[in-house]
């Protein structure tokens, strides 16, 4: 790997592998969800998109370079430096209050994801975390309800399909309240599911101001 300052605003790094060179019809897809070079075997891999989404929304540029006729593929990445790209401070955030503090459920399988999420919400809305569907069962059948469920998408045991087909027989219809929470490529069960119940869908890796105002219009609509 190499890094260096390509600019008063800019650090370049590049990065090679060692495998095989890339034909071109291939390097033309290499960015793209569920692409594979290992021919008859299933795709499952996303590292490649997720890195590209991560270096896209810091404001940089991810391009690839490989041919046949060379050993290794290289990955060309361009970042602006500290001075340009700031983290967004929550608690400095110029976004007006919400109108209503709403209860909240996260719904995550990764607990991180879930503490991040409950961090940003937190100062504005009453959150609860939990890491599986059959706990969200059994806080509904005790009584509990909520006015948004941030929920991921695919999750071991009961995805979010899953749960979002048993959470349509709770009254209120908890099912309408969830945001499902994705990791940017889905299998086409999954995509038709998305397109069919209309849900709000929100794509990690996400911003504060973002999840923020997703929240803030999703209640306020739901009043």
């Amino acid at each position: 790997m190499v890094i260096k300052e390509s600019g008063p605003d800019h650090v370049f790094i590049a990065v090679r592998d060692t495998g095989k060179g890339l034909p071109a019809e291939d390097l033309e897809n290499v960015f793209e969800p569920i692409f594979t070079v290992k021919r008859g075997r299933a795709a499952t891999g996303l590292g490649l998109v997720i890195a590209h989404r991560i270096v896209c929304d810091m404001g940089g540029e991810i391009r690839a370079e490989s041919d046949q006729n060379t050993r290794g593929t290289r990955f060309l990445v361009t970042l602006p430096t500290t001075k340009r790209l700031l983290p967004v401070d929550p608690k400095k955030s110029t976004m007006p209050p919400p109108p209503h503090r709403a209860k909240v459920l996260v719904v995550d399988d990764d607990e991180a994801v879930g503490r991040a999420v409950k961090r940003s919400l937190s100062r504005h809305h009453d959150v609860t975390v939990t890491t599986t569907g059959a706990d969200v069962l059994d806080r509904m059948r005790t009584g509990e309800r909520y006015d948004a469920i941030l929920c991921d998408l695919m999750m071991p045991e009961i995805t979010g399909m899953d749960l979002y087909h048993r959470l349509a027989e709770v009254p209120p219809d908890q099912g309408e309240r969830m945001i499902f929470l994705t990791g940017g490529a889905f299998a086409p069960k999954a995509t038709d599911f998305l397109l069919r119940v209309g849900n709000p869908r929100l794509e990690k890796p996400f911003d504060v101001p973002s999840l923020l105002a997703l929240i803030s219009t999703f209640v306020s609509a739901k009043l």
